[in-house]
């Protein structure tokens, strides 16, 4: 699976607004350090609540983070302006760009998929529509349909289109976790050759110790068929996802999983670690 580190978010941390006003460059690449070091293979970048300034922060923060790591971008926001600017910022010799995102609706595929073409970008297709989000799972993923249309119309190959099947928190309904799965086994299913991905944290908003419920959705999702997710790492979630890599037959003779425990990566784990209730 392909962990894509989500920490750096204006919309979740007031700690990155901060961070962006004052240019502090020290603790943007502290923050990506600390992601790459919990097995990130891209960093999720998201300035939303800074519309007036996006283009510029987003830019910044693509040119310090590569001038430091070489690491691929997922550009987060729905303007198009940052696409169009801040992919031209994007180093493509560290690996091609995430564009996310992209939906259903026409405006954004008519704007946003000539520029993911232009860039050589990659892009997450979110099922929702014009009417927004359906509640059952065939109808979610009918808007892959139209989304996979237009890709392939720009030449834009399957499997650089990661599909979204959507997750929603599960304090909100508890069918939510049920109807994303089955969502995903659909999409898996009916376009074999895409891509899949969720942001992961969506599923534990509002609840007590968010990166036990993530940590349990991951394998759960995994089980599925997920290729791809967005998630704030932690200990909890980077053992899980390491575990749930072994098991799926991905680590040969599980030496990953040894190494990740020799490193202390796993330390949840130890002895000493946990409680006993």
């Amino acid at each position: 699976m392909i962990i894509i580190g989500a920490q750096i978010n204006t919309s979740e941390h007031e700690e990155i607004i901060d961070i962006i006003e004052n240019k502090d460059k020290k603790r943007l690449l502290e923050i990506t350090k600390h992601q790459l070091d919990l097995g990130a293979e891209m960093i999720d970048i998201n300035a939303g609540q800074r519309i007036k300034t996006e283009v510029e922060d987003i830019a910044w923060m693509i040119e310090t983070i590569q001038s430091e790591f070489e690491i691929p971008i997922s550009i987060d926001t729905p303007n198009q302006e940052v696409f169009k600017e801040c992919l031209k910022k994007h180093n493509n010799n560290y690996g091609r760009p995430l564009v996310n995102s992209v939906s259903g609706e026409n405006e954004r595929l008519n704007k946003i998929l000539p520029l993911v073409k232009k860039y050589n970008a990659k892009v997450v297709g979110l099922l929702m529509g014009e009417e927004g989000i359906a509640n059952k799972p065939t109808e979610r993923v009918k808007v892959a349909d139209k989304i996979l249309k237009r890709t392939r119309e720009l030449g834009i190959k399957d499997e650089d289109v990661f599909l979204d099947p959507l997750v929603l928190p599960v304090s909100v309904d508890t069918d939510n976790p049920l109807t994303t799965i089955k969502t995903l086994r659909l999409i898996k299913d009916q376009f074999p050759d895409v891509k899949t991905i969720c942001g992961l944290d969506n599923i534990s908003y509002g609840l007590p110790e968010r990166p036990l419920v993530s940590s349990i959705f991951v394998a759960m999702m995994a089980s599925a068929g997920l290729d791809s997710f967005l998630v704030e790492l932690s200990n909890v979630t980077y053992s899980t996802i390491k575990t749930v890599e072994m098991l799926k037959g991905k680590d040969d003779m599980c030496m990953d999983y040894i190494k990740q425990y020799k490193a202390d990566k796993l330390d949840i784990y130890k002895p000493g670690k946990m409680e006993v209730l």
